[in-house]
């Protein structure tokens, strides 16, 4: 007598009609969905810029001048800085040419926010070459470590300008050999009186 083979198992069957569940749908979800990274550190750069603008801005109450000039320290673009503050570039430029103490508020304030956007710009440009960005690295669905990046390209900049003894570019002239003369002078056109005056000239620029 033959052995029984052994039964398979039975598999669970939707019912037809079934929806599926608020259950399956995440389940599905979590299934297919990429894996989330957690947002970056805020930049410390564009920290220090923020609360210094706000304090150089803080006597101008219109909101959307305030807005911009705080956009514009922490971005240094007047088109970036106008779409943060929800307005159009020519507004800033209307502002700016304005007559009276409102006007000379804007400007001076405009100007407090132009030098905070230039020290941003140093400032970050250090923070890429010298403390580097942080990037996760994905694995498995979650971050598994951290590395840090740098710009080499900037960190040169920044050695050009500090170190230029060591770090400037050369530079190469090239000469085809060929020297080009001052045509000769002409002193017969002059006068006896110009002719002294030429003379005690060239004896004046002798003396040492």
């Amino acid at each position: 007598m033959a052995p029984r083979r052994p039964k398979a198992p039975r598999q669970r069957r939707r019912p037809a009609g079934r929806r599926p569940t608020t259950s399956d749908n995440a389940t599905r979800a979590r299934r297919t969905a990429p894996p989330r990274v957690p947002a970056p550190p805020p930049n410390p750069v564009l920290e220090r810029a923020r609360a210094a603008a706000e304090a150089a801005v803080a006597e101008i109450t219109d909101p959307r001048q305030h807005a911009f000039l705080v956009a514009f320290a922490t971005c240094a673009n007047i088109t970036r800085a106008a779409a943060a503050a929800g307005i159009h570039r020519d507004t800033h430029y209307a502002w700016h040419q304005a007559e009276g103490p409102a006007g000379d508020a804007y400007r001076a304030a405009f100007a407090r926010a132009r030098l905070i956007a230039r020290d941003v710009l140093r400032d970050q440009a250090y923070h890429l070459a010298v403390e580097g960005t942080m990037r996760p690295i994905v694995s498995g669905g979650g971050v598994v470590t951290w590395v840090r990046e740098y710009e080499t390209s900037v960190l040169l900049r920044l050695l050009e300008a500090h170190d230029p003894k060591h770090f400037r570019p050369r530079q190469t002239i090239e000469h085809d050999g060929k020297v080009q003369l001052a045509p000769p002078l002409d002193l017969s056109r002059l006068t006896d009186a110009e002719l002294d005056e030429l003379e005690r000239l060239q004896a004046k620029a002798r003396r040492r």
